[in-house]
């Protein structure tokens, strides 16, 4: 279904996206193409019941021939461009999995795990080409929340967290101490995205009752909280300046 030679492509693309922040010491998952799929549970969204990654066998991953070619065939897709994308989100369960370890990872909190490899497959998708991404972007219409929220928007941050510097959402879905709940989930991203503001533009604070000294001191001393929409007041002082991992909007 997807040869080896295109299987160590679509590696290749998810592990870039890494590079800049974590030296990848492992090599890309073994392939198990299944002509037919056991049903793994009701409450899953299309890239799940089309493929897998499994903890009990973490060096590989499953795509299900059968179910990929029947819903080609009845919404009409390419049905190797949706073996692909399906390939493209299991890696990137694999990838995180030697990331965090099986100690988070199979703790299965679903909204953690989905976001991380929908944000890897949304990225990847739009780098392949307008097919790749056209089709990723209908598959994940009427799915679930764990599947779709990356893209939502998140009342206190102004915008959703896919718009977010790589950076920010790499700490924040990898460097962690516990298994986060998903409301901790946000907390945290919110948490850093506030650190990262602080370290990299120290003297371009979004408060206004203090000069960016002061600001700055305040955060040291742990007495400067997040504001309401801080990553939007900063954009509209600082344009251009924070570039989002992906475009929600885009189409």
């Amino acid at each position: 279904m997807i040869s080896i030679d295109r299987q160590s492509v679509l590696f290749k693309y998810v592990s870039e996206k890494l590079q800049n922040k974590k030296q990848l010491h492992f090599d890309r998952p073994l392939f198990t193409f299944l002509e037919k799929c056991i049903e793994k549970g009701n409450d899953l969204g299309d890239f799940d019941t089309l493929g897998y990654f499994d903890c009990i066998t973490p060096e590989r991953v499953y795509l299900c021939v059968d179910k990929i070619n029947e819903l080609a065939l009845r919404k009409r897709f390419n049905p190797a461009i949706v073996a692909e994308i399906i390939a493209i989100h299991e890696i990137s369960h694999f990838v995180h999995y030697h990331l965090i370890g099986a100690k988070f990872f199979c703790a299965w909190n679903r909204l953690f795990l989905e976001s991380f490899a929908q944000l890897l497959t949304h990225k990847v998708c739009q780098e392949l080409s307008d097919e790749h991404y056209q089709t990723f972007s209908t598959m994940k219409e009427g799915q679930r929340k764990v599947y779709t929220d990356y893209c939502t928007e998140d009342k206190q941050l102004g915008k959703p967290i896919g718009n977010l510097p790589w950076g920010i959402l790499f700490d924040a879905f990898v460097h962690i101490e516990q298994d986060p709940s998903d409301a901790e989930l946000y907390e945290r991203i919110k948490e850093i995205a506030n650190n990262h503001l602080h370290a990299e533009y120290p003297f371009w604070w979004c408060g206004d009752a203090f000069s960016p000294e002061e600001n700055e001191r305040l955060f040291d001393l742990g007495q400067n909280d997040f504001p309401k929409n801080c990553i939007l007041d900063f954009e509209k002082k600082h344009p251009n300046v924070l570039v989002g991992f992906i475009n929600c909007t885009s189409s």
